[in-house]
């Protein structure tokens, strides 16, 4: 019963998304999966603003294109404030599938440990990827292999139990 549930939920929150998401057909396929990250520290929205987002994700994108490779992804920011998080493929294999996407935010998180507003807050130690972007502000963050496929995770409180 309870699984029944929570997939009619999630069902009907893909549904929700794609109404909602008006970059949906000009940045990206609609939204075709979605799910919810419970923030796990303390968001410290109140002490970043849109700039600190922007200057972050400016400087994460500067990775990308300082490689001696042509960038795999794009990565930006748009909505009310620069919360909304972007990142599409830049080639057919590197978001071929949702795992892979995955992998590639794992390894976001090792580049944003170095950046110099984790450094300078004394913040290399955060868990993951989602974790630097809650503590920035961030309320969702959209994947997409740029063809077939997006996937949106929305950043939601922690449920007390």
């Amino acid at each position: 019963m309870k699984l029944a549930a929570s997939l009619l939920l999630s069902l009907s929150l893909i549904g929700t998304a794609s109404l909602a998401d008006t970059r949906a057909g000009y940045y990206y396929p609609d939204i075709t999966t979605n799910e919810e990250f419970q923030i796990r520290l303390g968001e410290d929205a109140a002490s970043s603003s849109n700039d600190t987002r922007i200057e972050f994700i400016t400087d994460m994108a500067s990775r990308q294109r300082e490689r001696n490779y042509p960038p795999r992804i794009t990565i930006f920011t748009k909505g009310h404030d620069a919360r909304r998080l972007i990142i599409v493929a830049m080639d057919n294999e590197v978001f071929e599938t949702l795992y892979r996407a995955r992998a590639m935010l794992a390894e976001l998180t090792s580049e944003a440990r170095s950046t110099p507003l984790l450094r300078d807050r004394n913040m290399q130690t955060l868990v993951t990827f989602f974790d630097v972007l809650t503590m920035l502000g961030f309320k969702e963050v959209t994947l997409s292999d740029g063809k077939t496929w997006t996937h949106r995770i929305d950043f939601v409180e922690r449920v007390s139990d």
